[in-house]
């Protein structure tokens, strides 16, 4: 029985990594390849596609250096000790081995990185759970190929506070009106539950952080071929309700504080 028990355990958990897998490769196959950037990262895997991990493989090893850094920076598994790529991939699949065979001393976290690059910038996504469980939590980050730097809301706006006042009174928005949309209905027993788990978040939520406004894409409009908005992420930070609110995002046009926008920053993205 006991056999039987760790047999299914470890089915579930591979089924679990395939479909963490699939999602990072849904996302990696609507990469916008638009220039020589692109060339600049790849995915490598293991033998069963379940593990992945970034390597930065531009003509500059120093670059390389930097974008490898970025790209190890945003896992939370800590104890892996190689900045090889390779090495860490191997790492990472001993320790899901490991983590099948001693479920409960597991202290790996099973990852998955997707990007997609447009002009000299990366959007970084990386997701991430607890072993055994299926609720992901995301991190998102925005590299400029050319430096390595990752973007943060120092260089990327004059006045920081103005942008989030504006994402923290959106996010509220977008709460409250679907909270409205609620109104004058006769609630089945889930929409009730719905409804008082997101009007309580929203009455006792801490207001997100400047911190928080690094945890960003910028989105690029593939028929204008430009930038047109930044969508700050928000799952898994704030305290927001995983359970219901799933991962999502609050989008500003840049046209929207263009007056906000550093000038080094601007000259970065191009024609906004």
């Amino acid at each position: 029985m006991r056999q039987a028990k760790a047999q299914e355990l470890t089915d579930r958990m591979k089924f679990f990594l395939f479909t963490l897998l699939f999602l990072s490769l849904v996302a990696c196959g609507n990469h916008q390849k638009l220039n020589a950037y692109s060339g600049y990262v790849k995915e490598i895997s293991n033998s069963d596609s379940t593990i992945n991990e970034l390597a930065a493989v531009s003509d500059s090893e120093e670059l390389n250096g930097r974008l490898n850094a970025r790209f190890q920076s945003i896992s939370v598994n800590k104890e892996l000790y190689s900045k090889n790529p390779e090495e860490r991939v191997q790492e990472k699949s001993e320790l899901f081995d490991e983590c099948l065979a001693f479920f409960d001393s597991c202290s790996y976290v099973p990852e998955g990185y997707s990007f997609a690059i447009n002009k000299q910038f990366l959007n970084l996504k990386y997701q991430y759970n607890a072993f055994g469980s299926n609720d992901l939590f995301y991190k998102h980050a925005v590299i400029n190929l050319a430096t390595g730097r990752k973007l943060v809301y120092l260089n990327m706006f004059t006045d920081p506070n103005q942008v989030l006042e504006r994402f923290n009174a959106k996010y509220v928005k977008e709460n409250e009106d679907y909270l409205a949309s609620f109104a004058n209905t006769d609630l089945s027993e889930n929409e009730q539950e719905e409804y008082d788990v997101i009007r309580n978040h929203l009455d006792s939520r801490v207001p997100f952080q400047l911190h928080e406004l690094n945890n960003c894409e910028l989105f690029f409009d593939a028929k204008k071929r430009r930038f047109t908005e930044i969508r700050f992420h928000y799952n898994g930070s704030s305290g927001v309700y995983k359970s219901i609110l799933t991962e999502a995002y609050i989008s500003l046009t840049l046209k929207e504080f263009k007056d906000l926008l550093a000038e080094d920053f601007k000259d970065q993205m191009g024609k906004l």
